[in-house]
C-alpha cells in the first residue's frame, strides 16, 4: 500500500491517498519504508530546502530500536514528528544524537514493527 502516513498509535495506523484512507491494526504491519522528496517549508507551504529525494545516501543512518509506539507523536498536520527518545537510548547514545541533532534534522525512512508494542526506527541525520 502505497500513500501518506496520517495516524500512527499503538493500536493502528492510518495511510491517505487522494480521497481515500485505510486503517490497519499495528500487528498486521511488518514495516513502514518512506520514500520520495522531503521539503523544509515556509510558513506559507512553499519549498524551501529538498532534505530527501532519490540522490540522498544512508550515510550517517542511525538504527534505534526497541522503541516503544508511544514515544512516537505524528503531529497534525502530518508533516512530522516528534520522537521522544530521551528515556529509551543509553545517555551515551542520547549525547551523540543531540550533538548531531544541533546542526541536523534527522530524518525517518523505516519504522519495523519487531514485538508488540514496539518498533525500530531507522533516521538519517541531513545538513
Amino acid at each position: 500500500m502505497t500513500g501518506k502516513l496520517t495516524n500512527l498509535n499503538q493500536q493502528e495506523l492510518t495511510i491517505s491517498s487522494d480521497n481515500f484512507s485505510q486503517s490497519l491494526p499495528i500487528s498486521q504491519i511488518n514495516d513502514i519504508a518512506f520514500n520520495g522528496e522531503v521539503w523544509i517549508t515556509n510558513p506559507n507551504g512553499g519549498r524551501i530546502r529538498k532534505i530527501r529525494g532519490p540522490e540522498q545516501t544512508s550515510s550517517g543512518q542511525q538504527i534505534w530500536r526497541e522503541v516503544p509506539l508511544s514515544a512516537f507523536n505524528l503531529q497534525q498536520p502530518p508533516e512530522q514528528a516528534i520522537l521522544s527518545l530521551g528515556t529509551v537510548l543509553s545517555g551515551e547514545d542520547w549525547a551523540d544524537i543531540l550533538s548531531v541533532s544541533r546542526d541536523s534534522t534527522y530524518v525517518v525512512q523505516e519504522i519495523l514493527f519487531e514485538s508488540p508494542g514496539m518498533m525500530t526506527i531507522k533516521a538519517v541525520p541531513v545538513d
